[in-house]
């Protein structure tokens, strides 16, 4: 027999985050599906959406010749060229590699509309050994679009050296674009290519901090077995009560005796664990490529001399990004439009100029990371101010 016993019952916790974060071997293996998932993080998309917005603000497509202009209608009838355009800046950001195909009509004369082919079952032909395979002259011997499972018998399908089924094209109804490629190759590279270690040790962290918060924050029930008067406890009664409060999840009544006593005890505040992310706050807008104030809160202590600097040259960078757009356009895009469809002029492409007074837009993002508990109301009305150089 034993004297007075305490049984403490608590809410059941997840195994402990003590997986190492990411191996060497993953850094160097990024999938476009773990690109995708990096992009649905709530900073990331929006950092991505940011650089869309004001890459294409004020796109359109011109021309002053009746029969182009008649063209780019039905085209634009088909296809939505401004929200055609979000996307193909979209992927091409997120998976440094985007791909589109131009439509024919049903007589195959003309071509009708622009698609943006699926990022992530579109890649180049590849040789055996995992390289593009290319023409005599440096281009793209072709390109696989591998068909979901199930729908291989609705496409002529062929496979490629590395095996891969799909639909192959060597024509040039498919071009790919990309901002930026790697040394010596036709590889693009993913803007969340250098994030993507810092978005996963975020989210490492954030579920530690959810789970640490959920466990820490319940209260906990202190059952007491025994008192000074009846210190003889029963391993039986004892085993009972331990099982009891270890299985039932809501207990709402207790039914003991006297010299048993059941008490509540509710945890002390925590400290503010949302300090732990503090350091992946001062990485990520960098590895996105995008100013910190256009994010976050800047700080009490921030230049407003600095901060308008980081917005020239992130300006600077998209008005450079829009050159390269403009030159995808005017070197794969209407070249091909204007030797199928006869016509004599090529179209123009136009943005709104990005100055740094454009970057007021940002504040309807603002209300979009205050409305999902990013930053606080405060917080975005000290970034919006500091940005625009009122106070």
């Amino acid at each position: 027999m034993l004297d007075s016993v305490i049984i403490f019952r608590k809410q059941k916790f997840e195994k402990p985050v003590t997986e190492s974060i990411i191996t060497q071997t993953e850094r160097e293996a990024v999938t476009k599906e773990q690109l995708k998932e990096d992009w649905l993080d709530p900073i990331v998309r929006n950092a991505i959406e940011i650089q869309v917005d004001l890459i294409n603000l004020g796109f359109k497509i011109v021309s002053d010749d009746p029969k182009v202009s008649t063209d780019l209608a039905i085209i634009n009838n088909n296809t939505d060229l401004e929200e055609f355009n979000d996307r193909l800046v979209r992927d091409t950001l997120i998976f440094g590699t985007s791909f589109v195909k131009l439509l024919l009509n049903k007589s195959g004369t003309k071509y009708v509309g622009l698609w943006n082919m699926d990022a992530i079952r579109t890649d180049f032909y590849r040789n055996q050994s995992g390289n593009i395979k290319l023409k005599p002259d440096g281009t793209p011997y072709a390109y696989i679009e591998q068909i979901p499972f199930g729908q291989t018998g609705k496409f002529k399908t062929m496979t490629d050296e590395q095996g891969r089924q799909g639909v192959i094209y060597t024509d040039e109804r498919v071009v790919h674009f990309n901002f930026e490629t790697l040394p010596g190759s036709l590889e693009g590279v993913s803007r969340l290519r250098s994030a993507h270690q810092l978005i996963r040790d975020k989210w490492v962290v954030e579920r530690g901090i959810r789970q640490t918060s959920y466990y820490f924050t319940l209260p906990i029930l202190k059952y007491k077995i025994g008192t000074k008067d009846r210190p003889l406890v029963s391993p039986d009664r004892i085993e009972e009560v331990a099982n009891s409060l270890g299985t039932n999840k809501q207990i709402s009544k207790f039914v003991m005796p006297w010299w048993e006593d059941v008490e509540i005890l509710y945890p002390k505040e925590i400290s503010n664990m949302s300090q732990n992310l503090e350091p992946f706050m001062e990485q990520l807008p960098s590895a996105l490529g995008i100013p910190k104030c256009l994010l976050f809160e800047t700080g009490k202590d921030a230049q407003k001399g600095a901060l308008r600097q980081q917005i020239r040259i992130f300006v600077s960078r998209i008005n450079k990004k829009r050159k390269k757009l403009v030159a995808f356009y005017n070197k794969e895009i209407f070249p091909r439009l204007a030797s199928k469809n006869k016509w004599k002029s090529m179209p123009e492409m136009r943005f709104d100029p990005v100055t740094l007074e454009d970057i007021e837009s940002i504040a309807e993002r603002m209300k979009t990371y205050v409305g999902s508990g990013i930053i606080k109301p405060d917080e975005a009305k000290k970034a919006i101010l500091t940005v625009e150089d009122i106070i």
